[in-house]
């Protein structure tokens, strides 16, 4: 990573670099207006915002269509899932930059202009990405921020220990991403994750800009995300299984392989207590987590029922994410998302 590279206000020289928002958006007639509002809110004006609407069946295509900007640009696909989405979208691009917008979340208005001043004055990154303050849909003006360390300085030793880029924060050079650098499309797969382990993997340098330029929005009570856990934690797996496989002996034992294959196996053995099946998700990952927690596990389910296991998983799963938050009360940020909000409590 690039350290702290914060900025501020900087003046991008004219003619300004096109930028490519990127919009997937499958079901989101609640949530797209208020993510392309704060699209076309951006301070930095040379914008093409591309909405792919993934096989939606509610009213998302006719609330696109609505918004009269001549920057948006509508493009329906059969549901083909989020990352194809994307991959869609990137292809149509023009932009010297590309960043990225999920329907269901919000930019800051500097977010663009803050990216691209940092990309047009160090020549040698090809990407950057900043952090995102986060709220439960229940309280929309109460801010989060993600509590994390300040990372070790190796951007690839970093991505081994967490999933720490959101793709809403991410901004990369157009033709990189045009030119191979795409989302694998496989569904619950953290395709965010394998993208930003291949860049770095590649020496791409991406730098860090620590400030929160974006908005995510968290469903607390969402069954559909705890449901597909197991899903993520078993691609997750997969997904390191096969880059340490493509490294040599030495390498492996450089960046602890074992040590991070035995943390993702622990990881997905609790998210398949929290799974509709959890008995069915065991047994579809019986190869993959280690044997004794396996049988701990089977016979704590042959004694207790699995939806009361699955509430006390799903809970504690709750509390730790909520627990890894803190409430952000910088001004400028507190201002700026109600400004997006459209309350007028910002000034």
């Amino acid at each position: 990573m690039a350290g702290d590279c914060r900025l501020r206000r900087v003046i991008v020289a004219v003619p300004a670099p096109l930028v490519s928002i990127i919009v997937p958006a499958f079901n989101a007639e609640r949530f797209v207006a208020r993510a392309l509002r704060s699209a076309l809110g951006q301070a930095y004006p040379n914008l093409e915002i591309i909405v792919i609407d993934d096989g939606s069946t509610d009213r998302t295509a006719e609330i696109v269509r609505s918004c009269s900007d001549p920057r948006i640009r509508l493009v329906v696909q059969a549901n083909r899932g989020q990352a194809a989405a994307r991959n869609h979208g990137i292809r149509l691009s023009a932009g010297k930059y590309v960043t990225f917008l999920d329907a269901d979340d919000a930019y800051l208005p500097a977010k663009v202009e803050r990216q691209v001043a940092f990309l047009e004055a160090t020549p040698g990154f090809q990407g950057a990405f900043c952090d995102a303050a986060h709220f439960y849909s229940r309280d929309p003006r109460t801010l989060l921020g993600r509590r994390r360390g300040r990372g070790s300085g190796d951007f690839f030793r970093d991505l081994l220990h967490g999933s720490m880029i959101n793709p809403n924060t991410l901004m990369l050079a157009g033709d990189l991403v045009r030119n191979g650098f795409l989302f694998r499309e496989d569904r619950y797969y953290p395709e965010e994750w394998e993208l930003c382990l291949r860049l770095a993997r590649a020496g791409v340098r991406v730098g860090h800009q620590d400030e929160a330029l974006v908005v995510v929005e968290l469903r607390e009570d969402s069954n559909t995300a705890m449901e597909i856990q197991w899903r993520l934690k078993r691609h997750t797996l997969e997904m390191f299984e096969r880059l340490f496989a493509g490294m040599p002996e030495d390498e492996r034992r450089a960046r602890h392989a074992k040590a991070v294959l035995r943390s993702c196996r622990r990881k997905l053995a609790f998210a398949c207590l929290v799974a509709r099946d959890p008995a069915g998700s065991i047994a579809v990952t019986a190869e993959m987590i280690p044997r004794p927690l396996g049988t701990i596990l089977r016979g704590v389910l042959r004694v207790v029922p699995p939806a009361p296991v699955r509430a006390i998983g799903g809970r504690a799963w709750r509390l730790r994410q909520r627990l890894g938050f803190y409430r952000i009360e910088t001004p400028a940020v507190v201002q700026a998302w109600a400004r997006v909000l459209g309350d007028g409590a910002g000034g």
